[in-house]
């Protein structure tokens, strides 16, 4: 599968129902006998519903605006005015979901009370229906198998339009993930709302990191080793990123993870975006442009028990050393960074081999971001313990990890309910740039392109470096 793949058209997709609203436009429930609506306009109703939430679509866009930006001072009113239009929406959303959900439940309380017998395997295929809709109003945590793209754009343009409109600047980094229903041992087969977050900030720095690599041929390799990769979105981004722009950057990224089911799915994902798995790693073959890639970039999918590496035992990285590492939502157990401060000690770079100055800030250090929960607080505490910030210590008698920055970012923690697709009909062209600055539109259409959503949430991100001895 290319990286073409990645992105239908709208054809292909399908459109929306046309100005779909559940309190105007689903058929009336009644209890009074004679007066129900048919079984076709039921059906009819649940197919608008199914439509209008976006389950006709092979995938789920989402395009993720950087968490923070810079914008004009004129700019600020505009933003404003959107914000307020957008609370509108949001609210009359919530107002249509809520009457959605209590239609389909009557529809199910009503429907399995009485029916006829004539009408008995189409009025069953009904309520199966009506559950799945039920099922997916729920929230995204309960909602089965879905399928996700992501589109990152990188470069001066804080919208997509602007982004499609400035043809051989700028790059839209893809990624397409698989997720499945979370299970209580398993919560890696879900992204996280902090993942999206911790790409957005890293990209940029990244692409400086490659560009700096890139101009230095037959340099060493840029190792990334990401831990608790669920989906893989962060690790797939960087390499995403580092087969897009070309020239002679090398690359490896270590995708990692621990449990069964988070293994399987984190390599079908890696099979989704492009590259074929090997016993050496994962690489790009379907052209000759994608097998160049192939020999520069490689994604490597592992398991890796932290705590393995906290008792001193053999893993599959073990003697490896990373430029940077990276983790998204990782530390929500005590012993978790306790673990992770191990691990970065034993895998994580000294200094970076690449380059000096503010562009290679991204190297040598450990990345995390992680919501910031009420029900967490102890773990930050411990982060904070076991992590010290750089400031607070005074001479030291050998190398130490230390927070080097960090920050808060508001996002969404993306569990919430779904939107209503009708009331966001947005057709943005958006166009791929290829390596070495060719612009070439890989579809004229991505369809509905989501942003984020759900819970507002704070989280907080953290860039660990290693704080030379005093």
């Amino acid at each position: 599968m290319t990286r073409a793949h990645l992105v239908e058209s709208a054809e292909d997709q399908g459109e929306a129902e046309e100005g779909f609203l559940p309190t105007r436009d689903l058929p009336r429930l009644s209890r009074r006998s004679g007066s129900q609506p048919s079984l076709s306009s039921i059906q009819a109703g649940l197919e608008a519903l199914s439509r209008a939430l976006g389950l006709h679509l092979s995938a789920e866009h989402y395009w993720v605006d950087p968490p923070t930006a810079p914008f004009a001072i004129e700019d600020e009113i505009d933003e404003g005015e959107d914000d307020e239009e957008e609370d509108e929406e949001e609210e009359e959303d919530a107002f249509e979901l809520r009457y959605a959900k209590d239609w389909l439940l009557g529809l199910v309380s009503l429907w399995t009370l009485e029916h006829e017998a004539d009408e008995q395997e189409a009025r069953e295929a009904v309520l199966s229906r009506a559950s799945q809709l039920l099922g997916f109003l729920a929230g995204k945590s309960a909602s089965g198998t879905l399928r996700r793209i992501y589109h990152f754009p990188l470069g001066s343009s804080r919208s997509e339009d602007e982004v499609g409109r400035k043809e051989g600047r700028g790059v839209v980094v893809r990624v397409c993930t698989t997720e499945s229903t979370l299970k209580e041992d398993a919560l890696g087969n879900r992204t996280w709302g902090s993942a999206p977050l911790l790409v957005r900030h890293l990209l940029p720095r990244f692409e400086a990191l490659l560009a700096s690599a890139s101009a230095r041929e037959g340099g060493r390799v840029i190792k990334v080793l990401e831990l608790g990769a669920g989906t893989g979105l962060v690790g797939l981004a960087l390499a995403d990123l580092a087969r897009r722009m070309g020239g002679h950057a090398r690359v490896e990224v270590f995708l990692t993870d621990f449990h069964t089911d988070v293994l399987s799915n984190l390599k079908r994902n890696v099979c989704a975006n492009g590259w074929t798995l090997t016993e050496r790693g994962a690489c790009a073959d379907d052209d000759e442009e994608e097998a160049a890639a192939a020999a520069r970039v490689k994604v490597l999918v592992k398991r890796v028990d932290w705590k393995d590496v906290h008792d001193g035992k053999a893993t599959d990285i073990s003697g490896l050393e990373f430029d940077l590492i990276v983790a998204a939502d990782c530390t929500y157990e005590s012993l978790h960074t306790t673990w992770i401060h191990s691990l970065a000690t034993k895998h994580l770079a000294r200094q970076s081999r690449h380059a000096s100055g503010p562009n290679s800030s991204i190297a040598g250090a450990l990345h995390l971001l992680s919501a910031y929960r009420p029900t967490h607080l102890q773990e930050f505490d411990d982060l904070y313990r076991i992590f010290p910030r750089s400031s607070s210590s005074s001479q030291r008698l050998e190398e130490t990890l230390c927070i080097a920055q960090e920050d808060e970012i508001d996002g969404f923690d993306d569990f919430g309910p779904p939107k209503l697709l009708s009331r966001r009909q947005s057709h943005r062209n958006v166009h791929e740039h290829r390596r070495g600055g060719q612009s070439a539109s890989m579809s004229p259409d991505i369809g509905f392109a989501r942003r984020l959503s759900g819970t507002p949430t704070k989280f907080r991100r953290y860039e660990i470096r290693w704080s030379a001895a005093g």
